[in-house]
């Protein structure tokens, strides 16, 4: 193999030690490749291998320094680029912060506006009046849906309505066969049985009329020991039927603020619940000034109860400013019914 020659480009090549280092990298390689060296003091080469046009092989070097050098004045340009890198953060910073801050003002004010809507007809004039397009739309959902839960509610209202109104003729009719009944002594267990189903009947009419009136309660006070004992006495034999006893323990001086013929209707369903789906064993009612509670053996297999009943119960009790709660265990049901104004323990 030939040695090669080595020629300048543009400045003056120096060094034995490039020489051998450019021979031995450019015998490797085919003839047309460029190979990039670096020397000692800093510069740059680049070397062609190459033949003559007889055939003698050589090796064009430029000087490549100028072109790959650096320039001294990037730094301060990467300066400058990094300051306005951080300007344009933080301005879009700002302008977000200002955006994401008008957008929640505007939908505190569109919530209050809302919130102080009394009709659905006032959400859709506030639609109509709103530039956001998904705000509006919105608006128009809530005012629908305010819409349909008005006309469930009346629907509801006319139905209670129409059963209370069809209730109380034949209940009326009871109440006189009832009393003619009475009269004669031989149709004593089934005089019993009539009068128990006409009172149920009774109580399913006051409970619908409560449910289906916005009417304000009536201030009356009920006494409980007078009260009370009554509708224990009437159930009681259909919890001995059932291997059950009601034990009554009431403080003597209780009154309640509220009608006698809500309260009775809500306590006739608790204990009814207890009775056909609990236990054998007691039925204890205990009531104080803060609460009463009623304590029962757990449900039999197969009998569960106080699925719609609790729901009627709870509206019930809401009419008239109380609340109850249902807690059940492997020994024990517990139903108890809170006044608002009592303390919580």
């Amino acid at each position: 193999m030939h040695r090669p020659v080595f020629r300048r480009g543009s400045r003056r090549w120096r060094g034995r030690r490039y020489r051998t280092t450019s021979a031995r990298a450019l015998a490797s390689r085919k003839h047309g490749a460029i190979v990039e060296f670096r020397r000692d003091d800093g510069s740059y080469v680049h070397a062609l291998s190459a033949r003559t046009a007889s055939g003698q092989p050589f090796v064009l070097v430029y000087d490549v320094t100028d072109e790959l050098t650096v320039n001294p004045r990037l730094p301060a340009g990467l300066g400058y680029a990094l300051a306005w890198l951080v300007l344009s953060l933080l301005v879009a910073y700002l302008l977000a912060r200002t955006f994401v801050a008008g957008i929640t003002r505007r939908a505190r004010a569109l919530m209050a506006q809302v919130l102080a809507s009394p009709d659905p007809q006032a959400l859709e004039a506030l639609a109509q009046q709103e530039p956001v397009e998904e705000l509006a739309g919105l608006l128009r959902l809530h005012a629908g849906a305010w819409r349909e839960q008005q006309s469930a509610v009346e629907r509801e209202r006319e139905t209670l309505a129409f059963l209370a109104h069809e209730l109380r003729t034949p209940l009326q009719s009871a109440r006189t066969s009832v009393a003619l009944l009475s009269q004669s002594p031989t149709h004593g267990p089934a005089l019993d049985r009539l009068q128990r189903a006409v009172e149920r009947l009774t109580r399913a009419s006051n409970a619908i009329l409560w449910l289906a009136s916005d009417a304000p309660l009536p201030q009356v006070r009920t006494h409980t020991a007078t009260r009370l004992p009554v509708l224990v006495e009437e159930l009681r034999p259909l919890a001995e039927v059932r291997g059950q006893h009601i034990e009554l323990r009431i403080a003597p001086d209780l009154h309640w603020d509220a009608p006698w013929d809500v309260v009775e209707t809500l306590l006739a369903n608790v204990l009814l619940n207890a009775i056909q789906h609990g236990g054998e064993g007691a039925i204890v009612l205990e009531a104080d000034a803060c609460v009463m509670l009623v304590r029962n053996a757990p449900e039999v297999a197969g009998s569960p109860g106080f699925g719609l009943g609790l729901r009627i119960v709870q509206r019930l009790a809401a009419r008239i400013g109380w609340q109850v709660a249902m807690v059940q265990d492997r020994y024990e049901v517990r139903c108890e019914l809170r006044w608002a104004s009592a303390p919580r323990g």
